[in-house]
């Protein structure tokens, strides 16, 4: 969005118009008989007639744009300089990460989830890890929405499902057939809403041999909600395939029902804000437990994220919580460490007392939680 001309001669003036613009797009509208709430994001330029640079111009707006989103939903934010910086700064960062991404600088970590009642690990969420040479390690919630925002993004996603598809592979060939680990792969907006990702999905599985009813693909309820209609479609075809959905992030969006009715994931996972929250309280506790007993009752596995004391998990399981992960459990390992999680998590198991033990022993490593929502 522009001004300098249209009668629009002062900051002020594009402010009322894009507030007004932001309320009329958080209007809800109606999409197969469902009432559907959205938010923009506007970023805000000045045109001074002085620069005729058009190409500057816009990508300034994009700037303001792009830390608009970043603020959080509907809202709009108006340019300044210091984001031009920022923006060169972030096409630095996508150029190496293009660079890196050829390279083996990106690499896959997966980290346990845990059947609590039968304290054992069933799967395995595959997460992102960029080892810059110079930066050392860049968190995904760094690089992955700058790549979101080129087709970058796609083959960070391929990469990703075809790294999390082969090891799953290798552990279910060593593993007992009635126990196999799945494994879950984040998608972000623009690849789970590609067109093309139903035969990227089934080619990237035929290649790596491994049966669609191990892979899970996460997604967040903005994802989801994108594109309602284009959303319900893939999931009907994933579930044709065998290949289940996972609802991350539950509860942190828009967690209504009519949403979960519509999209039907076989997962939901409880973010962490409501397992481990910054101030324990009555309030958060009956949350807790409204959202593990609404997923029971609509027949959902439920999943509690960043699980980090034995109070949590006991908890959890006094509940009838599904399945946890976290770091009283372990955080996320590499690949050629997961076998060893598996055997250590297979002989606790058969040793196992009437006293509630974490089914993996915590691993000593840093408690800084590098993990990405997307691919």
């Amino acid at each position: 969005m522009f001004f300098g001309g249209s009668g629009l001669t002062r900051p002020a003036d594009a402010e009322a118009v894009a507030k007004r613009l932001l309320e009329v797009l958080a209007e809800p509208f109606v999409v197969a008989g469902e009432n559907l709430t959205q938010h923009a994001s506007i970023g805000v330029v000045a045109w001074d007639r002085v620069r005729e640079n058009s190409t500057e111009l816009i990508q300034d707006a994009d700037a303001a744009l792009y830390e608009a989103k970043r603020a959080g939903k509907g809202r709009y934010v108006l340019f300044t300089p210091s984001m031009r910086q920022r923006a060169v700064s972030s096409y630095s960062i996508v150029q190496e990460l293009e660079q890196a991404l050829q390279s083996d600088e990106i690499s896959m970590s997966y980290q346990p989830i845990v059947k609590l009642a039968e304290n054992k690990v069933v799967g395995f969420e595959a997460l992102m890890r960029w080892a810059h040479p110079e930066r050392g390690q860049v968190p995904p919630d760094v690089f992955i929405p700058l790549a979101e925002r080129s087709d970058l993004i796609f083959g960070l996603g391929s990469f990703a499902l075809r790294e999390a598809i082969s090891a799953a592979r290798a552990w279910s060939r060593s593993a007992d057939p009635s126990n196999r680990p799945y494994v879950t792969v984040n998608c972000s907006a623009r690849q789970f809403h590609d067109p093309n990702l139903l035969s990227v999905i089934e080619e990237t599985l035929t290649a790596g041999g491994l049966e669609p009813s191990l892979l899970f693909l996460e997604i967040t309820e903005s994802v989801a909600l994108a594109d309602i209609v284009g959303t319900t479609s893939m999931i009907e075809h994933l579930d044709h395939l065998g290949i289940g959905i996972a609802l991350d992030d539950f509860g942190t969006g828009y967690s209504s029902l009519s949403y979960l009715a519509l999209l039907r994931p076989k997962i939901i996972k409880i973010d962490k804000s409501f397992v481990s929250p910054a101030r324990e309280s009555l309030y958060s506790d009956k949350l807790l437990e409204a959202i593990v007993s609404l997923g029971q009752k609509l027949d959902m596995i439920v999943l509690a994220e960043g699980i980090e004391t034995q109070v949590q998990l006991d908890r959890l399981l006094d509940l009838g919580c599904d399945l946890g992960q976290g770091y009283l459990f372990s955080p996320a390992v590499p690949a050629r460490e997961v076998a060893a999680l598996l055997d250590r998590s297979s002989g606790i198991r058969a040793k196992r007392n009437t006293a509630r033990t974490p089914a993996v022993p915590r691993v000593s490593r840093p408690r800084t939680r590098l993990r990405s929502k997307r691919p």
